[in-house]
């Protein structure tokens, strides 16, 4: 074996000192605390959003719905919410807003016409459109979202880092990691702390959703989180899963067994499924159940993949497709239309090349698009909206 040595050690630092030096790290990268938390009480809106909130609190019997969105890190966040305003205020009636499919946004045709409030987490930044009808029927919205921001025009409430008056110093936050940064400077304020035993969400939402692990705050976050495990569903898994008993938990633990059981409900589970998980997060029903309906979900996802995934590369192989810079090619009619982006994914990391897998529907090509670390394409969205070529690209 050939060894090409890239760079000579430096004799006065350690092998870990180098490599976090190579990344411009440190040693307090390691064991990030709350030295590097930022106050959310600087979010843009948040003294909106803390009038929002007040007036749940004040108001008698409010109907309050928590949309979730259709992935991890909107599991997470729509479970912190419940959870915290639970805690607040044990009698609060609640009720989730959840859908079939992988589908993202506010979901406008469940959202009942005689709600008060409705949250909106990890999602919906953009959505102005559908916020003024909500609104005309006396609906008040509160976003708490992470996502880019292309339309202002909104009459919600809108919390996210990305915001262009928003001063927050870190724009690398998950959705529950703006959720947990909000209720932290409401408890603040109020001089309590009914949020700290969520930093656990918060930590699968940042990995399951591949927020920076090279910002200390992220780092602080799931450092502390998984150092501190209260939720219930979360715990059985890890009571339950072989790989994990008597193990350290960590990132890699979320990214590789935990983050997919929740990514495969929401890409094919029913909405009463995707429910149950809910229920299960938030301590209402046993979570044991959940995690054998979790795992045989997964398993249907893995069959399906298993199944299609080979076809394609054939394909690809066949036509020297894979030769291109960017890998573009259809999905088999068999796959699942909730696991494109799934395959999507494990082509661009197959080829190490961006990818867009898709599916013709009426006179338009549609799927998703994924693409890496360090991409011979910078920003591949930005790529496929600024090449003309494309109707509509939405994401992260």
């Amino acid at each position: 074996m050939k060894v090409q040595i890239a760079q000579e050690l430096m004799p006065n630092f350690s092998p870990i000192e180098q490599v976090l030096e190579k990344r411009k790290l440190d040693m307090d990268w390691i064991e990030a605390d709350e030295r590097f938390f930022h106050d959310g009480r600087d979010l843009f809106n948040y003294e909106k959003g803390k009038d929002f909130i007040g007036d749940i609190f004040l108001k008698e019997s409010p109907k309050v719905a928590i949309q979730v969105d259709n992935d991890a890190d909107g599991f997470t966040s729509a479970s912190a919410v419940y959870l915290w305003l639970k805690k607040h205020r044990p009698d609060l009636n609640l009720q989730f807003i959840i859908t079939d499919g992988k589908v993202h946004g506010v979901l406008e045709h469940l959202v009942p016409d005689d709600l008060d409030f409705l949250i909106i987490p990890d999602a919906s930044s953009s959505e102005g459109k559908k916020h003024k009808r909500l609104a005309q029927k006396g609906i008040r919205i509160l976003v708490l979202d992470h996502h880019e921001i292309t339309d202002y025009d909104t009459p919600a409430i809108v919390i996210n880092p990305h915001h262009k008056e928003c001063k927050y110093p870190n724009k690398n936050l998950s959705g529950a990691g703006v959720v947990y940064k909000f209720i932290e400077g409401f408890d603040n304020d109020i001089n309590t702390d009914n949020h700290s035993f969520l930093m656990d969400l918060v930590a699968i939402s940042t990995v399951a959703d591949v927020m920076s692990l090279k910002n200390y705050e992220n780092k602080a976050l799931v450092n502390k989180g998984l150092k501190n495990i209260q939720n219930p569903l979360f715990k059985s898994f890890l009571l339950n899963d072989f790989r994990m008993r008597d193990k350290n938990v960590n990132p890699i633990a979320v990214a590789f067994y935990f983050a997919p059981l929740i990514n495969a409900m929401t890409r094919l589970a029913s909405a009463e499924e995707k429910l149950e998980v809910m229920e299960a997060f938030v301590g209402e029903i046993s979570p044991e159940p959940t995690i054998a309906l979790m795992t045989k979900i997964k398993g249907k996802q893995d069959r399906n993949k298993e199944s299609v995934l080979p076809r394609i590369v054939m394909k690809l192989q066949r036509g020297q497709l894979d030769k291109n810079k960017i890998i573009l090619t259809d999905a088999p009619k068999t796959l699942h239309k909730a696991a494109t982006g799934l395959i999507a994914g494990n082509l661009a990391s197959a080829y190490q090349k961006p990818t867009l897998l898709g599916r013709d529907k009426d006179d338009d090509f549609v799927g998703s698009i994924r693409s890496i670390n360090d991409s011979n394409v910078e920003n591949f969205k930005d790529f496929c909206e600024e090449s003309g070529l494309f109707n509509w690209v939405a994401g992260c």
